[in-house]
């Protein structure tokens, strides 16, 4: 580890004198893939410029205010609009202004009424146009129905005859049945009614025919148009020219604000197409980055290209030492944080780390106390100075034993025999004989004898 934070402040000590090359994070170096990803930044450089004045143009139009870095949030809500310009976009101007639940819950009884409807138109006997259920009396074909079912025969036959025929007149095809087709004409002026009573009937219709998909669609695409104008708010600027706009848009008709709308949606995907190029040749798109400031860290790119080939051996390098666990110290170099050697400042910061737990790990070292400690010191110098003023009266008590001089000593004597034996080469006597002869005198010569058994 020591070795790889040497290796990381080194390496860093070279790239570290330019600016960060922050959009690049490839780990191998070649010269062809520096070609090909300068001439990348060229294009999508381009690209962007080109973003950026196709948003101001939009921007004029929709009465938007000036955003002069492009910022994430302002891209994202300009191509909400895009349903807008596609081919299926439908007029909404009549798509009544409620809120979207409410919109939701009208398609869905359009839907229901119009399925109801076709249900009910087959199952009548003859078949009615709905212009003629329209114009029908039901209620006075039903009466006059009734009321021949209620004759005596003949009079009765002749009566729902007459009545057959009149309902007849409004068939278009087949033989009419009172029998079967009131009934179910009621239902079908009572569908049809609430049909036209709903407010989104007049988007259904095509052709004099109602259809509910294509109402269902117009409301889908006017909650999504109306949620997107809704986050454009806090950037209106003029809003009279904006109201102006959003209606143009909500028609889906040709003019200025469409095409500056379709010029805008043209230059963002060429900008996403080369920003995905740019990342497949180990470029970075920071997330959330403004137009601003992607096109100058492009600019920084191709303006340090002669450093690329060291800034990528950092890149590589960080990498080892964030899966070897030092990304602190990787940030810390990246953040100009460290001044000193880096593997001085790794050791330094390793010992901080690593001596609380060895501390925690030994008891006598997690439970020390100085001023215990010093307590115990204390005591032993009291105990040794103690011990230093009986050391003297000791050693001259065990001097004074009043023997004589070995010079002096009586051949016919115990220390005398002790004597002899000393001066002999190999003493004469046992040990345990030897001591036994000195009964008065080894005592004092010797209080305590530590000997082998044997």
């Amino acid at each position: 580890l020591a070795k790889l934070a040497a290796d990381l402040g080194r390496t860093h000590g070279v790239v570290g004198t330019g600016p960060p090359l922050l959009l690049v994070r490839r780990e191998e170096f070649s010269f062809r893939w520096q070609g090909e990803i300068l001439e990348t930044i060229e294009s999508l450089r381009a690209a962007l410029d080109e973003l950026r004045h196709a948003e101001h143009t939009l921007a004029r139009e929709l009465g938007l205010r000036a955003d002069p870095k492009l910022e994430a949030g302002r891209r994202a809500r300009l191509k909400a609009l895009a349903s807008r310009v596609e081919r299926g976009a439908l007029d909404l101007t009549s798509i009544p202004d409620v809120p979207p639940d409410r919109l939701t819950a009208l398609a869905e009884s359009l839907s229901t009424d119009v399925k109801e409807l076709a249900v009910a138109s087959s199952q009548t006997v003859a078949t009615y146009p709905l212009g003629a259920v329209r114009r029908m009396p039901l209620e006075q074909l039903d009466s006059g129905w009734r009321e021949a079912q209620a004759k005596i025969w003949p009079a009765s036959a002749f009566a729902r005859k007459k009545a057959r025929k009149l309902l007849q007149t409004y068939a278009e095809n087949g033989a009419a049945d009172p029998a079967v087709d009131l009934r179910v004409l009621f239902t079908m002026r009572e569908r049809d009614g609430a049909i036209r009573e709903n407010p989104l009937a007049p988007v259904a219709e095509t052709g004099g025919e109602t259809d509910a998909d294509r109402s269902t669609e117009a409301v889908r695409q006017a909650i999504e148009f109306r949620a997107a104008l809704a986050d454009l708010g806090s950037h209106v600027e003029d809003s009279v020219r904006f109201e102006a706009a959003s209606s143009v848009l909500a028609s889906a008709s040709d003019g200025t604000i469409l095409k500056a709308l379709q010029a805008y949606l043209a230059a963002e995907e060429a900008t996403d197409d080369g920003t995905r190029e740019f990342v497949q040749r180990d470029g970075v798109f920071p997330e959330g980055a403004s137009v601003a400031d992607f096109a100058s860290g492009l600019a920084t790119v191709e303006a340090e290209q002669a450093r690329l080939q060291d800034w990528i051996k950092w890149v590589k390098m960080s990498k080892e030492g964030l899966a070897a666990g030092l990304g602190s110290l990787v940030n810390a170099l990246e953040d100009g944080q460290i001044e000193e050697d880096a593997e001085q400042a790794f050791k330094r910061a390793y010992s901080a780390w690593w001596l609380p737990l060895a501390m925690d790990a030994r008891d006598e070292l997690r439970s020390f106390a100085r001023w215990e400690h010093e307590h115990v010191i204390a005591t032993f110098c009291t105990l040794d100075d103690a011990a230093a003023e009986l050391a003297p009266v000791e050693v001259m008590r065990r001097i004074a034993h009043g023997l004589p001089a070995k010079e002096g000593v009586p051949k016919k004597s115990e220390l005398g025999t002790l004597r002899h034996q000393f001066g002999l080469e190999r003493p004469s006597m046992p040990i345990r004989q030897l001591l036994a002869g000195l009964p008065e005198t080894f005592g004092k010569l010797a209080p305590c004898v530590l000997m082998s058994p044997l």
